[in-house]
């Protein structure tokens, strides 16, 4: 099977940078030199995990900047995607549009995510939409 491409959501980011769960093992299996596969995010998401780490996580806020420095996940510019995102009416939650907007242009194969309004889709067009556990098990052996 050749390289699969991912979409990060913030939640998958944000947990796996925090704490040691299936998030965190993910990012691990998709650092340079150990996976075939690519990342894509969104701006949105960016702007997001730097609400948040500074908001509940301040003393990681470095941490941030550190760990993207070490991944290799393209981020989308918001010019775009945004447009795209007035077209997704499939989703409960507004704010998640820019999620499948991006996923789409960047024709993902899989959104990893734990947001249950997204999840909750299964799949967007051709795109799965699956929580950080369902991708190690069905792309990394369940590590």
């Amino acid at each position: 099977m050749g390289g699969v491409k991912f979409f990060i959501d913030a939640n998958v980011l944000i947990s796996g940078m925090i704490f040691r769960g299936n998030e965190f093992k993910l990012l691990l299996n998709i650092m340079p030199g150990k996976s075939k596969h690519s990342c894509v995010t969104s701006e949105h998401v960016i702007d997001e995990i730097t609400r948040t780490m500074v908001e509940k996580f301040p003393k990681h806020v470095n941490l941030a900047k550190e760990f993207f420095s070490c991944l290799e996940i393209k981020i989308i510019s918001k010019d775009s995607y945004i447009t795209k995102m007035e077209e997704i009416v499939e989703v409960r939650d507004k704010h998640d549009r820019h999620v499948l907007a991006s996923a789409l242009i960047t024709k993902c194969d899989v959104v990893v995510t734990g947001d249950k309004d997204l999840l909750s889709l299964k799949k967007y067009h051709q795109i799965r939409i699956l929580t950080p556990k369902q991708v190690l098990t069905d792309f990394f052996d369940g590590e």
